[in-house]
């Protein structure tokens, strides 16, 4: 199964509740986070409209606007996002495998942030980020999503 944008997109639509652990690695702390985020319906998508979508999220009143942006669509393995959240703009570079694994790299200045989504079922992802300053490991994340409302019928498959 190729993994495409089409596909992706339909997959994280609905309501997810997450769990996350975040270890500094420089001080030793553990932070836990729990929180709901709701992932609109991308209606209408087609071939022709997958070089720009966009969507907003509602993480408990936190709108965050999501750009994504395949700017060649024979290489539909690799884009771009714009993320949007408080008038702060982040650019991330997305890759696609095969295999239900979504890359995600954000690289400003000697901080880099890499995060590996691993698409476990329609219901169910995992995720884990590394943040690297100069080389150095400062932090690993690890998220577990759970859907628990889908706005539609949707599958990866």
């Amino acid at each position: 199964m190729t993994l495409t944008l089409k596909k992706l997109t339909n997959y994280l639509e609905g309501t997810w509740i997450s769990n996350q652990t975040i270890y500094n690695l420089k001080n030793k702390k553990i932070y836990n986070n729990k929180f709901t985020t709701e992932i609109p319906l991308v209606e209408n998508l087609d071939n022709s409209h997958l070089e720009n979508i966009a969507c907003i999220t509602n993480n408990n009143n936190k709108y965050t606007i999501y750009q994504y942006f395949l700017p060649d669509l024979l290489n539909k393995k690799q884009g771009f996002i714009n993320k949007i959240e408080d008038e702060r703009r982040k650019q991330y570079t997305f890759f696609f495998d095969s295999t239900k694994v979504l890359k995600i790299i954000n690289s400003i200045n000697n901080v880099k942030y890499i995060e590996y989504v691993y698409l476990i079922d329609k219901n169910f992802k995992l995720s884990l980020g590394i943040i690297k300053i100069y080389d150095k490991y400062r932090a690993v994340c690890f998220t577990s999503d759970i859907k628990f409302s889908m706005n539609r019928t949707n599958s990866i498959d």
